[in-house]
């Protein structure tokens, strides 16, 4: 058998089943109209899950996860209010981070850092946040912390960004001798 229009298989229906008085529709017209028309049809989709999409090849598909980790030293994030860090370059054309989570481990050293302002992840400029996942009670203080934050600017729990990711303060950062570690899980998507 083989993939037909609905415009070719109304054609063969009219032609093979066409009104008659003698009997001489045959079952196996009936098969030939029943088999093209089971031909010319997808299967059924089987549900996939939330985390998947489904791609153009007709398959359901895991949109992958990225981790980016790093580190800052105590020199950077006394200076974020002034020179912020890049954690994820632009995302290019037709392109977009979903921020999925963060997570930033202070490790303090035997000065706090003194500041007014959090910490913020934002994109392109510092008055663009995302989320503000480290706030000045975590960086006061000598006790190592651990701050997992969701972006807060959706609904849905994400970030979609289609611009480059930045760390960053609002306020100066002064007199600590802490690092932080920093993991950001993200993926990336592409629209046409």
């Amino acid at each position: 058998m083989a993939v037909k229009t609905k415009a070719q298989i109304l054609s063969e229906i009219a032609s093979l089943l066409a009104d008659n008085t003698t009997g001489d529709i045959s079952a196996n017209d009936v098969r030939t109209v029943v088999n093209d028309i089971t031909d010319s049809y997808e299967d059924l989709i089987t549900a996939g899950t939330t985390s998947q999409y489904w791609r153009g090849d007709k398959t359901w598909q895991t949109f992958p996860v990225s981790e980016l980790t790093g580190s800052l030293t105590a020199a950077q994030i006394n200076a974020l209010d002034t020179t912020p860090i890049t954690l994820l370059g632009v995302s290019g054309a037709n392109k977009y981070y979903v921020i999925e989570n963060t997570s930033f481990h202070y490790k303090a050293g035997g000065t706090g850092f003194t500041t007014t302002a959090p910490l913020r992840i934002g994109y392109n400029t510092a008055s663009a946040v995302i989320l503000e996942p480290l706030t000045d009670t975590i960086l006061n203080g000598t006790t190592s912390k651990v701050y997992n934050a969701y972006p807060t600017d959706s609904d849905f729990g994400t970030a979609v960004i289609n611009d480059s990711v930045i760390l960053t303060s609002g306020d100066p950062i002064s007199g600590g001798n802490g690092t932080i570690n920093y993991s950001i899980k993200y993926r990336i998507i592409t629209t046409s």
